[in-house]
């Protein structure tokens, strides 16, 4: 019997907080034999997880999570089997970066104008390189005990 998990978030995700080795050991543990790592506009997992996976007796699955947006509706697109090698997915991760990198000073001043202060170094400093999101922002606040109520 095959148990799948094809939607699985490494530390290369915004939302992701696990290394590939510890997803593989998770995942031997659960008994799951098929696998995708379909982090948020990133292929980096790949890389690890192909190599882990086929030492661990796992079937992999190039996968991704592409944030986009039709009609103004913002949607997540899954991706598998993945050609993980073209060049458009690095362009695509690029891409978001300088996005999100450039939208960040205007989220902390629509915070500091509405009195919530917050600085931008305080955001990249929690991010610890990774893209700097809106859930990153709230927990920096939340660590900040004049935000406790």
């Amino acid at each position: 019997m095959n148990n799948t998990d094809l939607h699985i978030h490494s530390k290369y995700s915004l939302d992701g907080e696990l290394e590939v080795p510890e997803i593989i050991d998770k995942c031997i543990k659960n008994e799951i034999n098929i696998i995708s790592i379909t982090d948020h506009n990133s292929i980096n997992a790949i890389y690890e997880a192909i190599d882990s996976c086929v030492i661990s007796g796992i079937d992999y699955i190039p996968g991704i999570e592409i944030d986009c947006s039709y009609n103004g509706i913002d949607l997540h697109l899954l991706g598998y089997n993945i050609d993980w090698q073209s060049n458009d997915f690095e362009e695509l991760e690029e891409s978001v970066k300088k996005k999100v990198m450039s939208s960040l000073p205007e989220m902390i001043e629509n915070l500091n104008s509405l009195g919530i202060q917050i600085t931008e170094d305080e955001v990249v400093d929690k991010a610890q390189g990774k893209l700097p999101c809106g859930e990153l922002i709230a927990e920096v606040l939340l660590t900040n005990k004049k935000y406790h109520f």
